[in-house]
C-alpha cells in the first residue's frame, strides 16, 4: 500500500502539481499575475457557458419531471469524455514515456505501477464529473422529492462508472500494444484508430440526434431509453437508485462502485504483466527500417521543415491537438447544415447569388478573403510549439552546423504547409455551398494564406520568447503548456478586435464601402 501511495504522489505531480510548479516558478512578476488573472477568466468563461446550459436546458428539464432522463445522458456523457480524453494520455504515459520502462527496472510491483497510472486518470475524470454534477444536484433537490443519500448513491455510481470504462480501455489498450507493440509505423496506425474514434464518438451522437428531429417523425423515446441500457448497463442501476428514493440507493451507489474498484484491482495483476511485456517490446522510434537514401544536398531550410512536419504526424498526440482542428470544424458544419437541408439551401442560395445583394466581384472577394483570414488566426499555428516540441534535444540541435534564419524559414515553411492543409476542408466545403465559383476560392485561398503567414510567424515569435523544454512525453508538450493557453486567449483577442473595427465602421461611422474595402485591404 505505501508503495502504491508513493507511486501515485509520483504521477500526481507528473500530471498536475509539477507542471503547475515550474510555470510558477518560470512566470515570476507580472506575468505570473497575468497568467493567473488569465486563468481565471477561462475558468469564469467555462462556469457561465455551463451555468447557462444549465439555465437554459437542463433546469427546464428537472422541473418538467426529467432529472432521471438527464442523470442518465449525463452518466453517458461522462462515459464518452473519459474515453476521448483519457486513451491517448493512458497510451502516452505508459508506452511513449521513459517512466514505466525506468520504474520496470526496480524492484517495484507491477500492478502498482498500472493501478497508479490508471487511478491518476480517475481521479481526474472523477473530479469533472463531480462538477458537471453538483448543479444537477441542486435542481434535483429543489424540485422534486429526492433525498441526499439517492444523490450521494448516484454520485457514486458515476464514479464506478468511470472506474469501469477506464478498466475496460486500459484493457483494450494494453492487449492492443502487446500485439502491436514494437512494429513499424505503430504511430501513424494509432493516429487512424484514435481520429476514427474520436470521430464516431463526437459526432456519432449529433448525427443520431439530427436525423432524429430531421426526420419530423414520432419518436418512440421509452424504445430509445431501453437501447441505451442495453448499451450502458449502467443506467439500468441508476433507474433502480433512482426509484428506491432512501438508504438503500446509496448502499446500492457504494456497492457498485466497490464492485467497479475490485474488477480493476483484479484485472491490474494480468494487465500489468501484459503491460510489461508490451513497453519492453515496444520502441519510441516508429519504424526499424533502415532507410537507404541516396547522399543529396538539400536545403537546411526545407530538412528542418520536413522534420518538422514529420514530427507531427508521426507522434499521435501532436497531431490530434495541432491538425485536426480544420476537419473537425467543417465536420461540425456540414453535420449540421444537412440535418436541416432547407438551411443548407438558404445559405447556398446567399452565397452563390451574392451580386443580387448589391455586391459586386470584388465586393465579394474582400468578404471572402477577409473570413478566411480571420478562419486562419483561429486555428492554432503548429509554429507556437514547434521549439518545445523539440524537448530537451533542442541542446543538441544548437551545436548542428544550422543558422538560425534557416530554423525560422523552416519551421515557418512547415507551419504555413500545415495550416494550409488544415484550411482546404472548409474551403472545398464553402466552395461546393458556393458554387465553386473561382474568385471565391481563389479569396479564400488568399486570405487563408495571410492569415496563416501572420499567425505562423505571431506563434513562432511566442513560442521562442516562451518555450517548454523541460518534458518527459509529448503530451506536457502540447496538452499542458500554459502557453498555448495565454497565446490561443491573445488570437480569440485579435480576431474580437478585427471584427468590434469592421462593425465600427459599418454602423457608427457610415463610411462608403470602397474605403472600407481598402481599409480591409491595408488591414
Amino acid at each position: 500500500m505505501r508503495e502504491l501511495k508513493l507511486l501515485l504522489k509520483k504521477d500526481f505531480y507528473l500530471s498536475f502539481t509539477g507542471p503547475f510548479k515550474k510555470a510558477k516558478a518560470k512566470n515570476k512578476g507580472l506575468s505570473g499575475y497575468l497568467q493567473l488573472v488569465l486563468t481565471g477568466i477561462l475558468f469564469i468563461y467555462f462556469l457561465f457557458l455551463y451555468l447557462s446550459l444549465f439555465k437554459g436546458l437542463i433546469l427546464p428539464g428537472i422541473k418538467k419531471g426529467q432529472s432521471q432522463n438527464i442523470l442518465s445522458f449525463f452518466t453517458i456523457a461522462i462515459s464518452l469524455v473519459a474515453i476521448i480524453f483519457t486513451v491517448a494520455e493512458i497510451i502516452s504515459k505508459i508506452y511513449f514515456s521513459n517512466d514505466v520502462k525506468i520504474l520496470l527496472s526496480l524492484p517495484i510491483r507491477r500492478n502498482n505501477i498500472f493501478m497508479s497510472k490508471i487511478l491518476v486518470s480517475m481521479i481526474d475524470i472523477c473530479g469533472l464529473c463531480l462538477l458537471g454534477l453538483i448543479p444537477i444536484f441542486y435542481g434535483t433537490l429543489k424540485y422534486t422529492d429526492i433525498n441526499f443519500f439517492t444523490m450521494f448513491g448516484i454520485l457514486f455510481l458515476n464514479f464506478s462508472n468511470i472506474c469501469l470504462t477506464l478498466s475496460l480501455i486500459s484493457f483494450l489498450i494494453v492487449v492492443f500494444m502487446k500485439i502491436f507493440g514494437g512494429r513499424g509505423n505503430l504511430k501513424n496506425f494509432l493516429q487512424i484508430i484514435g481520429f476514427l474514434l474520436i470521430m464516431f464518438l463526437s459526432f456519432g451522437p449529433q448525427i443520431i440526434v439530427n436525423r432524429f428531429f430531421a426526420s419530423g417523425a414520432n419518436i418512440d423515446y421509452e424504445k430509445l431509453l431501453n437501447l441505451i441500457k442495453f448499451i450502458f448497463p449502467q443506467i439500468f442501476i441508476l433507474s433502480k437508485i433512482y426509484t428506491l428514493n432512501n438508504f438503500l440507493s446509496l448502499i446500492l451507489g457504494i456497492g457498485a462502485l466497490i464492485f467497479s474498484f475490485c474488477i480493476f484491482y483484479f484485472l491490474s495483476f494480468p494487465l500489468s504483466k501484459i503491460m510489461a511485456e508490451g513497453v519492453l517490446k515496444n520502441e519510441v522510434t516508429a519504424n526499424k527500417k533502415a532507410h537507404r537514401t541516396k547522399n543529396k544536398k538539400t536545403s537546411a531550410s526545407f530538412a528542418i521543415g520536413k522534420k518538422d512536419l514529420l514530427n507531427i504526424v508521426k507522434t499521435p498526440v501532436y497531431f490530434f491537438n495541432i491538425g485536426i482542428t480544420g476537419i473537425i470544424f467543417p465536420l461540425i458544419f456540414f453535420i449540421n447544415m444537412t440535418a436541416r437541408k432547407e438551411n443548407f439551401e438558404k445559405l447556398r442560395d446567399l452565397l452563390s447569388n451574392l451580386n443580387r445583394y448589391g455586391l459586386e466581384n470584388f465586393d465579394i472577394f474582400i468578404i471572402f478573403a477577409f473570413l478566411f483570414f480571420l478562419y486562419s488566426i483561429f486555428l492554432q499555428p503548429s509554429t507556437l510549439t514547434s521549439f518545445t516540441r523539440e524537448g530537451k534535444s533542442i541542446y543538441l540541435m544548437q551545436t548542428l552546423p544550422i543558422s538560425y534564419e534557416d530554423q525560422i524559414r523552416g519551421r515557418l515553411f512547415a507551419s504555413l504547409f500545415f495550416q494550409m492543409l488544415n484550411i482546404l476542408p472548409m474551403i472545398f466545403l464553402i466552395g461546393y455551398i458556393s458554387g465553386f465559383k473561382l474568385i471565391n476560392i481563389f479569396a479564400m485561398f488568399l486570405g487563408g494564406l495571410i492569415g496563416s503567414f501572420f499567425s505562423s510567424t505571431f506563434g513562432l515569435l511566442f513560442g521562442i520568447i516562451y518555450p517548454k523544454f523541460d518534458w518527459d512525453n509529448p503530451q506536457q508538450a502540447v496538452k499542458k503548456n500554459f502557453s498555448i493557453f495565454i497565446f490561443n486567449i491573445i488570437s480569440l483577442g485579435i480576431i474580437g478586435l478585427l471584427i468590434i473595427f469592421i462593425y465600427l465602421l459599418f454602423k457608427k461611422f457610415n463610411l462608403d464601402f470602397n474605403i472600407i474595402k481598402i481599409l480591409i485591404l491595408i488591414l
